[in-house]
């Protein structure tokens, strides 16, 4: 399989995503139009203007990735991407599941290394928001790779799920602001057919190699991660004595909901809505509900509601408004 014809393939269909032709016969690019037709949330759409009309694909592989995301659902899910901005890469993408394979082998670990500490500490962290982070070079062989969150979106996966390791990702010109999964019509059909087996198919491909790692490169990951340690936010620091509580609020998440019943004119009292399972939460802001199914709490001011019948499920959880590199929406947290 030829990988660096395969992403060339991708970025000339990028480059043609998004026109249409008018009434009048003339070519407009309406990207709005396309992400609908997609399935994409609208909250995305400008984010992801920039990207298709700036942006760069690039070869990509997951270092880890919400675990429902493999089978069969209709909730986009998050995850830890990898990849390189060398056209090294464009040839060698399998390079990347090697150091995605160093990485996952730290997860739930510590190091007395303290540059490993850190990936280790961001790899444990599945709710890291981690954004364009530069990998240290002993884990990826000299090679200048990447490290980003990114929302695995279902309607741009082949059989909406995650069925391979490679995925062509679509990085920002200035590499900071976030990235996107390459639109499914600029998978090139090779690509699709062959996807779950691809990183089987690199017989034909260049042979991998490591660069030189410098005294001086070795001292900048070692200044990175004693000045910039990964610190992960626990449920107990987001909401005093959360662990305790039913359901709890972040003052934020609590303020964004106050903010989405003003737009929505409410007149009456109102509660926010919880239900779904670990993995599918849901959120709604409701005016009326059940007293015999569903329980109530206050946080933040405001009254939350949660089926009765699996109070267990909702002991400890803890909800934020967060804005990532993936997009702004609500997080859910567990105690448990």
């Amino acid at each position: 399989m030829n990988f660096e014809s395969l992403i060339h393939e991708c970025r000339e269909n990028l480059a043609a995503f998004g026109w249409r032709r008018t009434i009048l016969g003339r070519r407009k690019r309406d990207f709005k139009k396309a992400f609908k037709r997609e399935g994409v949330n609208e909250q995305f759409h400008q984010r992801y203007n920039h990207l298709a009309e700036f942006g760069r694909v690039v070869w990509s592989s997951w270092a880890q990735v919400n675990e429902h995301i493999f089978d069969a659902g209709v909730d986009d899910l998050p995850g830890n991407s990898v990849y390189g901005l060398d056209p090294y890469f464009d040839a060698r993408p399998h390079h990347l599941l090697r150091v995605c394979e160093k990485m996952y082998a730290l997860k739930d670990k510590g190091s007395e290394d303290v540059v490993f500490g850190k990936v280790a500490a961001v790899i444990t962290d599945e709710l890291n928001f981690v954004n364009h982070w530069r990998l240290p070079r002993r884990l990826t062989d000299g090679h200048e790779v990447f490290l980003s969150s990114t929302l695995y979106h279902r309607c741009r996966l082949p059989g909406a799920r995650l069925g391979g390791n490679l995925v062509p990702l679509v990085i920002a010109p200035d590499s900071a602001k976030g990235n996107m999964i390459l639109p499914l019509t600029c998978w090139p059909a090779d690509l699709v057919e062959a996807w779950p087996a691809v990183p089987e198919r690199t017989s034909a491909a260049p042979k991998l190699f490591a660069r030189p790692i410098t005294n001086q490169m070795i001292s900048e990951d070692d200044r990175d991660a004693r000045e910039q340690p990964h610190r992960k936010k626990i449920a107990g620091e987001l909401v005093p004595n959360a662990a305790t509580s039913a359901v709890s609020l972040t003052r934020r998440c609590a303020d964004f909901a106050r903010n989405i019943a003003r737009q929505k004119k409410l007149r009456g009292a109102w509660f926010l809505k919880v239900g779904g399972t670990d993995g599918a939460w849901s959120l709604d802001i409701v005016q009326e509900f059940n007293q015999a199914t569903h329980s109530q709490v206050e946080s933040g001011g405001i009254q939350i509601l949660f089926p009765r019948a699996r109070s267990d499920v909702f002991h400890g959880l803890v909800i934020d408004y967060q804005e990532s590199p993936t997009g702004a929406g609500f997080v859910f947290h567990t105690s448990r």
